[in-house]
């Protein structure tokens, strides 16, 4: 029986489930058991499997523990030091997810080069002990940032950085249909189906950026009766505007009632 034991800090309770939920259904699957627990200012997440099911298992959580570092905690690091110029909330949204996806490739070969499963790991001596170089990226990608705040205090200098950044972000996913609704928004993939393991339900435009920069889609097909003047403008090299036509309306409908 193969046990393993992934520590952190109490703090980071919103990492702790978002990992105990992502690796549960594939402990489930495998018939291993996990538990989460609280104790003197840690949360560990405790799970054991069949030994021949640990590299099955380990390579989901090797998945699960990169996304958190290349995500949550890189989020965490650019909300401590960055300067963020005075903009509005969903531009500093945009500039943040923009700074989080960026690079994110190499972000994660870093952290799975140095990653090594044996029985246990702490989450935060993992990082700040052995990603070291990973810590240092992030520190110049900061630093260059902070270094051209002023130059960011004009807004057509900051909407060129954004479209930068998300032009130069690596194309997670091929395309990807934006339809938006009265009752909200909806990401369909090409063929107007459920994007798998996603919520394809979005309630408003800050969790529209986030989906939309986490896939990375090398097309936006977007579906409405208006323009979105800023997110058309940040996206502009990978968005398509398709007006809602009549004749289009009944295909609309007919997949959003499949879901």
């Amino acid at each position: 029986m193969w046990e393993f034991a992934l520590t952190m800090e109490s703090q980071k309770a919103d990492v702790a489930k978002f990992i105990y939920n992502s690796i549960k259904p594939k402990i489930d699957e495998v018939g291993g058991i996990v538990t989460s627990f609280e104790e003197k200012g840690k949360i560990s997440i405790v799970l054991a499997c069949e030994d021949f099911e640990k590299n099955r298992v380990g390579y989901h959580l090797r998945d699960v523990i990169t996304c958190v570092i290349c995500s949550y905690m890189k989020e965490d690091f650019l909300n401590k030091n960055l300067k963020f110029p005075p903009k509005s909330l969903l531009e500093l949204h945009t500039f943040k997810k923009a700074l989080v996806s960026f690079d994110r490739e190499t972000d994660r070969f870093i952290v799975n080069k140095n990653l090594n499963l044996q029985n246990n790991l702490v989450l935060e001596s993992f990082f700040y002990f052995k990603l070291q170089s990973l810590k240092e990226k992030w520190q110049e990608l900061v630093k260059i940032a902070n270094d051209n705040s002023t130059y960011f205090l004009s807004d057509d200098s900051f909407i060129e950085l954004l479209r930068f950044l998300i032009e130069n972000i690596e194309v997670s996913f091929d395309e990807v249909n934006v339809i938006c609704k009265d009752s909200g928004i909806v990401l369909l993939n090409s063929e107007f189906e459920k994007l798998p393991h996603f919520n394809n339900e979005v309630c408003d435009e800050f969790e529209l950026v986030s989906r939309l920069l986490q896939l990375s889609p090398r097309k936006i097909n977007w579906y409405a009766n208006k323009h979105n003047n800023f997110i058309e403008k940040v996206f502009e090299k990978r968005i398509f505007f398709v007006q809602k036509e009549d004749n289009f309306k009944n295909i609309l409908d007919n997949s959003i009632k499949l879901m």
